[in-house]
């Protein structure tokens, strides 16, 4: 989990250009043994588990993610179903900006359309890749954190409900 909390002072946000006015910010910086999927993987345990749930009740797994796909080896969504041990459920890998806005629209539709799915997990998660830079110094118009995020969008009689998220 990212554990090294690292805050910049507003003098050191100066340099940042989206950050001129703010007098403190803090973030995470994952350990080196993370990855996205571990951390991916730990968020996701934990809002099963706030949910009561458990990963055969999931329809579909939605994996959101800014990045380039260029920075990605393989499908993240693909991987959180093998390693859930449900590797015949429906998943589905989006890069591209504003990805969990979209990722819970279409999770909607999916939900709308497909009557057999109750549950959809949506994940998006973070690790820095040290060929960009380091947390402090990268260049990126905004402070960047290592971390995950994992909500369960439940369809109950028409209605959508977030039945759990966790955020490391």
């Amino acid at each position: 989990l990212p554990k090294d909390k690292i805050t910049l002072t507003r003098a050191e946000l100066s340099s940042i250009k989206d950050f001129k006015k703010e007098v403190v910010a803090s973030y995470y910086k994952a350990s080196e043994n993370d990855t996205p999927l571990s951390l991916a993987l730990t968020a996701v345990k934990n809002a099963l588990s706030n949910a009561k749930n458990t990963p055969s009740e999931i329809g579909s797994i939605i994996y959101a993610d800014s990045w380039l796909k260029d920075y990605q080896q393989w499908s993240l969504a693909s991987a959180l179903c093998r390693d859930l041990g449900i590797p015949d459920k429906m998943f589905l890998d989006i890069y591209q900006g504003c990805n969990l806005l979209i990722a819970i629209e279409l999770a909607q539709n999916i939900l709308i359309g497909r009557k057999d799915f109750k549950n959809i997990l949506i994940v998006t998660s973070k690790v820095l890749p040290p060929k960009l830079g380091d947390h402090k110094t990268i260049d990126r118009g905004s402070v960047h954190s290592d971390g995950a995020v994992a909500i369960i969008l439940n369809r109950d009689e028409g209605e959508f409900e977030i039945l759990s998220n966790s955020i490391l």
